[in-house]
């Protein structure tokens, strides 16, 4: 319900992130298929689904899911009538429900979705998108590093409710540093990790972490 009302009022997933189209780009050229098959992806967290559509556009077969039906809503609405309904499968689901998921990936993406979760939850959930990558899927998982504005306290991993920073008033947040990643992804896959900090005008800070996993 929370991320119901959420995408009611605000309107995430209208542009796609330009990192994850580099590594998409870069993923599919190195994926070895059958003529005429295309890849699939999963797509967690969909938003109104301009990831989505980009990963359709790279070649991949796009499963997007997401627990508001406002936002799966507004993805049908935009590739209706075009040729992405044939690529993009949309559906109601919530990171709990993961485990009904029968197919297997050559491209798993969360792009700020799995950190809205306790860490309890976020472990579990990592559990079983390790069950769903295909031979030489590649996880692309960006999350909330501790200097972000807002989540900058030193002696804390978890917040409930932000009341500042780019995470303000989106309920649950778990935030990273290089031990946590350690321990939630290093436990269960071969990890990269790429480190980005950004400072805006009006001084918020983003400081976030891109993990780029394999079985």
């Amino acid at each position: 319900m929370h991320w119901e009302e959420q995408h009611k009022t605000k309107h995430w997933g209208t542009y796609p992130e330009i990192d994850l189209v580099r590594k998409a780009k870069h993923h599919m050229s190195l994926i070895t298929v059958q003529q005429d098959v295309r890849p699939k992806c999963l797509d967690l967290g969909c938003g109104a689904g301009a990831n989505s559509i980009m990963l359709a556009d790279c070649g991949f077969d796009v499963l997007a899911i997401d627990g508001s039906q406002t936002a799966i809503s507004r993805l049908e609405n935009r590739i209706a009538g075009t040729d992405k309904e044939q690529y993009i499968q949309c559906r109601v689901l919530d990171f709990n429900q993961l485990h009904v998921v029968q197919d297997r990936f050559e491209f798993i993406v969360d792009n700020l979705s799995v950190y809205a979760n306790a860490i309890d939850e976020i472990s579990e959930c990592l559990s079983t998108i390790r069950t769903l990558m295909g031979r030489d899927c590649k996880f692309y998982s960006r999350v909330w590093g501790k200097r972000t504005s807002g989540l900058a306290d030193p002696e804390k991993y978890f917040y409930c409710d932000p009341q500042e920073g780019p995470c303000k008033n989106t309920g649950e947040t778990t935030v990273f540093d290089r031990d946590l990643i350690d321990r939630l992804y290093g436990s269960l896959f071969r990890i990269e990790v790429d480190e980005i900090e950004t400072t805006y005008h009006d001084g918020t800070v983003w400081h976030e972490y891109i993990i780029q996993s394999s079985a």
